[in-house]
């Protein structure tokens, strides 16, 4: 196999070291250089100083954990050809693995050209990557923890969920910090908590909590579950009010009617405050569409929202007025152009 890389290192990566593997095949016994260095800052700079003094334009790793990062990081601006592989590309023989023979068995890959790169996207995606990742994590976290909260309602015999869409609502959380508290709680003060567009009546929520018992772990566990969701709703929602903010000043742009259209239809069947988080949703889709393909904002249904129905029967009927007349300026009287019309165009004398 013809060699690419004359001169290449493959590198074993650990947690706390890293064994470099110099090859250079610039005669017909290849001549492998190996160091070990250590994963500390200093000692980067220094096996990265290593790779420069013997003339090292091209290294090879594999993708171990988080490991690789730092080490990519002291490279990438400073070695031209950085890659970084899948560990099933670079997998050693069985029975030949150990530290010396895996950064060499790495560098003999690389430097033929078989080893494929993955892709490694530049430090402020992999940084929002992480960002988002983390996200994702925070709102799988809350769920879980609104799981373990409504399980340990249902082992009190606290049966809100069944008259409550959502147990996390005003009413129903006004309701489970009365009965929680160490204060006596009576009918009215319940039906005093209870919201007045509430579509359980009364008498079926009073039923719903009859015979609650809690002991003062189950509650102890339950107020620690309620602060952490707090802790987690303010950590997810940093994103949102921002949005929230954009999508209102999106709803009154008079240059730009697109939102504001749409947020008027939406609100007359979902009301104002959902049909604002919509509006925010769709933008943010819209922004991530944009990122992702490079294309202007330019909506499929953009002459639909931005013309009302009697705006668009105005225009065919001017569209219409004008065909007609240059049919007639072409000869053809009203009843040819009526039948022209009627009848259907691939059939019709007219067309010929």
């Amino acid at each position: 196999m013809k060699i690419v890389y004359p001169i290449c290192c493959g590198i074993d990566v650990h947690k706390t070291f890293i064994v470099a593997v110099i090859v250079k095949s610039d005669s017909i016994n290849p001549t492998y250089l190996k160091k070990r260095f250590s994963t500390f800052h200093n000692d980067l700079i220094r096996f990265r100083d290593w790779l420069i003094s013997n003339h090292c334009d091209n290294v090879c790793m594999e993708s171990t954990g988080k490991y690789w990062i730092p080490i990519y990081n002291i490279l990438v601006d400073h070695i031209p050809n950085v890659v970084v592989a899948n560990p099933k590309w670079v997998k050693a023989i069985k029975g030949e693995k150990d530290d010396n023979k895996d950064a060499k068995w790495i560098a003999d890959l690389f430097k033929m050209g078989i080893v494929r790169s993955s892709f490694i996207p530049s430090k402020d995606i992999r940084v929002l990557r992480e960002c988002s990742r983390y996200l994702f994590k925070l709102v799988n976290n809350r769920s879980s923890e609104k799981n373990r909260f409504q399980n340990a309602l249902t082992v009190g015999n606290c049966n809100l969920d069944q008259v409550f869409s959502d147990v996390f609502g005003k009413s129903a959380s006004s309701i489970v910090n009365l009965i929680l508290s160490d204060n006596d709680y009576s009918r009215e003060s319940i039906i005093s908590s209870i919201h007045g567009k509430c579509k359980s009546s009364p008498d079926e929520i009073l039923s719903a909590i009859e015979g609650v018992s809690f002991s003062q772990p189950q509650i102890l566990r339950i107020k620690i579950i309620q602060d952490y969701l707090v802790y987690l709703d303010s950590q997810i929602r940093h994103l949102k009010p921002c949005l929230v903010q954009v999508a209102h000043a999106a709803i009154k742009d008079k240059n730009c009617p697109y939102y504001g259209n749409k947020h008027s239809k939406i609100a007359k069947h979902r009301g104002k405050k959902r049909a604002i988080i919509v509006i925010a949703r769709k933008m943010l889709v819209a922004i991530y569409h944009m990122l992702k393909t490079g294309e202007f904002f330019n909506p499929s249904d953009l002459v639909t929202i931005e013309t009302s129905p009697k705006q668009r029967i105005k225009y065919a009927k001017s569209n219409l007025l004008s065909a007609v007349n240059q049919l007639s300026s072409n000869g053809l009287s009203l009843e040819d152009i009526i039948h022209f019309f009627k009848k259907d165009s691939s059939s019709t004398p007219l067309l010929d």
